[in-house]
């Protein structure tokens, strides 16, 4: 069995010769959230909308529920690959749909389309079930076997809005669509996509500290000769993210969302000991809080992060916070107040809980100086989500950066996120997005994303694969891999983060460039970081990361640049991929390679298939990929050579089946069969039909 795919043209007709079945509204119902689950899930409905408390919660899909309390049900089981369970309130219903990871496939989206005004389906199968969500209010629940049609529903809409639509069979989710429209009519063009559509941000990480000094008086170091020059305050300040915002440079960048690192108050003096060197450091990174509602002197005022964010947001960039809540400085008052608020600093067998990543991630000590929070204990949750909740009442905030999330346990994202739908997100009229930071398996990642939690975390799991191919010559079958595997988790449409790189790696091209050997340990890495600067290696490094880049604004997510990363910063572990922004005096190769950057971002931020588009794999090798990501009537080929050849690929049909060409970037060229991209290279095409 197989679904075939037609684009607009062939769904018109269908539509024409009305074709389909007859659709009607559904009353008194939203869709209270999509979600995935393998074994079982939970889900709060207080969390999502103001719709009260259900009545019960039913499922005709083989699903067992179990009531928790008055709000909360406990979801497991079922054979299908998708469920949807209907909670009663009154006269009214809830939806909530949920997808059995276990069961869907990799190629996705080969079922269903939309049409010029609508959606389309045709199928091989003698069924296909579709739900269709506009603004997660439930339009479509249906069985169907050939062609439908939703305009009478959305072309009533006023303003903008969202649609999804899912499909179906008994045995494979075989459709997930995402479609912005505007007062009921799709979005064609990728001008109206603001900052406020998440799906079209790219975000920038700016370290403050080693960003930009706009105010040398607030410049003041530690004292002590322990604490080196790279493990000091440098003088980067709030101030100086204004003036870069002001300068155009993010802007001319393409950046629509900026994260800068924490900003609250931190110690003054000297902490930590690294070995080898023997250093100390300071808390220049913000990371150490001693408050968490007060601003460090050394990075500014509130009247200039007031000014700051206001600039960002006329600039049309979202701005989003680092805020820790996992743990505080012993400094901290909350822990000379109440040091019974803080997990054990020794376990039972009386070895320390530092460093236990793994076997007590929810109450190691990151070191004996940073006391874990007990964030279990609601008083202590309470006191946390309101210290976060400041930053978002009393400035314009957009959203949070999570700091360590691994460690911090779920009550505490559940009680923040639904303080915030309540409290900011509805006032606004606008979401808050939440990113977190948590390394290991998809499972534990994904555990922290979805309906009541977090909107996405970092995808490093991705991120590796991409550095062992590009960086160091993997199979691209590893890259095909986890990105499926990605895809399999977090979904067609997810917001996770793909990253350039970040404080606490080495900067990837210092591995591409063969600056630093794959088999180097951690700790050296670090040494290294502590002890010198790494320089260029060649032209390979820059040319690996053009690929890189190639790739990030390609895949579906949030593509993440770390500062710097965009003319291609060196440096091995921390602090040495922390060195201080340069803004001028670029190398020829530096320049050309942000020059590439600047292009990709354009590329992404032009295109509604990269941002909304599905995604399929055309052709892949060891050393090369084409991707292809078609929203109605645009499609955009990605093609990927890290050989040392030029790569010739004959496509079946030719691109001419996708439309005229209306914009190319890379090294290649397009405009016959073969199409042919040069060795080391990139090639990106547009099409419209």
């Amino acid at each position: 069995m197989r679904i075939k795919r037609f684009f607009a043209a062939p769904f018109l007709l269908f539509l024409a010769c009305n074709q389909g079945p007859s659709i009607s509204e559904l009353p008194n119902t939203k869709l209270l959230s999509v979600i995935s689950f393998t074994d079982t899930v939970e889900i709060e409905s207080s969390d999502f909308f103001d719709f009260g408390i259900a009545d019960s919660v039913t499922s005709k899909d083989g699903v067992t529920i179990e009531r928790i309390d008055s709000s909360r049900f406990r979801v497991s089981g079922g054979s299908l690959p998708y469920a949807v369970l209907r909670a009663h309130q009154g006269t009214g219903f809830l939806d909530i749909m949920t997808f059995n990871k276990a069961k869907r496939l990799n190629r996705v989206h080969s079922g269903i389309g939309f049409t010029h005004t609508g959606i389309g389906l045709t199928s091989s199968f003698d069924k296909v079930h579709v739900w269709a969500m506009q603004n997660n209010r439930l339009l479509l629940d249906s069985t169907v076997g050939g062609t439908f049609d939703l305009e009478p529903f959305i072309a009533k809409t006023s303003g903008r809005s969202d649609l999804r639509v899912f499909a179906a069979t008994d045995s494979a989710v075989l459709g997930d669509l995402l479609m912005p429209l505007k007062n009921g009519r799709p979005i064609e063009d990728a001008k109206e996509i603001s900052r406020d559509d998440l799906h079209g941000n790219v975000m920038y990480f700016a370290f403050i500290d080693r960003f930009a000094d706009g105010n040398p008086e607030n410049n003041r170091k530690v004292d002590n000769p322990l604490v080196t020059d790279r493990t000091n305050y440098w003088g980067g300040d709030i101030k100086g993210v204004d003036q870069v915002i002001e300068s155009g440079y993010l802007n001319d960048l393409g950046i629509n969302s900026l994260w800068i690192s924490p900003i609250t108050r931190n110690p003054d003096g000297a902490w930590g000991n690294f070995k080898d060197p023997h250093v100390m450091f300071s808390g220049y990174h913000g990371y150490w809080p001693v408050y968490n509602t007060v601003i460090d002197p050394r990075f500014g005022t509130e009247a200039e992060l007031k000014s700051t964010l206001s600039r960002a947001h006329d600039s049309g960039m979202n701005v989003l916070l680092d805020y820790v809540a996992h743990h505080v400085h012993k400094e901290h008052p909350i822990y000379k107040q109440h040091p019974d608020w803080v997990t054990p600093l020794y376990l039972p067998d009386g070895t320390l809980n530092t460093e236990r990543w793994d076997d007590h991630r929810l109450t190691t000590w990151f070191d004996t100086f940073m006391p874990t929070l007990d964030l279990g204990r609601p008083e202590i949750a309470d006191y946390m989500v309101d210290s976060a909740l400041f930053w978002l009442k009393n400035f314009e905030f957009d959203g949070f950066r999570h700091d360590a999330t691994k460690h911090i346990p779920e009550n505490f994202t559940r009680l923040l996120t639904k303080k915030i739908r309540a409290q900011i997100s509805t006032k606004r009229g606008k979401n808050t997005y939440q990113i977190g930071e948590t390394y290991g398996d998809p499972k534990l990642i994904s555990s922290y994303v979805g309906s009541g939690l977090l909107d996405a975390q970092f995808d490093f799991n991705l991120y590796d694969r991409m550095v062992d191919v590009f960086a160091f010559g993997d199979p691209m079958d590893k890259l095909v891999e986890e990105q499926n595997r990605t895809l399999e988790t977090y979904g067609y449409h997810h917001l996770m983060g793909n990253i350039t790189g970040n404080q606490d790696r080495t900067r990837f091209i210092s591995f591409a460039d063969g600056s630093i050997d794959r088999s180097t340990d951690w700790m050296e890495l670090k040494r290294i970081g502590h002890l010198r600067d790494l320089p260029h290696n060649g032209n390979a490094g820059f040319e690996r990361f053009g690929m890189f880049y190639a790739y990030q604004m390609t895949a579906p997510g949030i593509p993440v640049i770390y500062y710097g990363d965009e003319f291609g910063m060196t440096g091995a572990n921390d602090p040495g991929n922390r060195n201080p922004m340069k803004f001028e005096g670029l190398t020829r190769q530096e320049a050309a390679l942000k020059s590439w950057v600047i292009s990709c971002v354009d590329f992404r931020r032009s295109s509604m298939a990269m941002m909304y588009g599905d995604f399929e794999w055309l052709f892949n090798d060891s050393d090369r990929v084409i991707i292809r990501r078609t929203y109605r009537n645009e499609t955009v080929i990605t093609i990927i050579n890290r050989s040392q050849e030029d790569f010739a690929w004959s496509a079946s049909n030719g691109f001419e089946s996708y439309g005229k060409l209306v914009k190319q970037i890379g090294n290649g060229k397009a405009f016959k069969n073969p199409y042919k991209v040069a060795a080391g290279s990139a090639l990106m095409l547009k099409f419209i039909k």
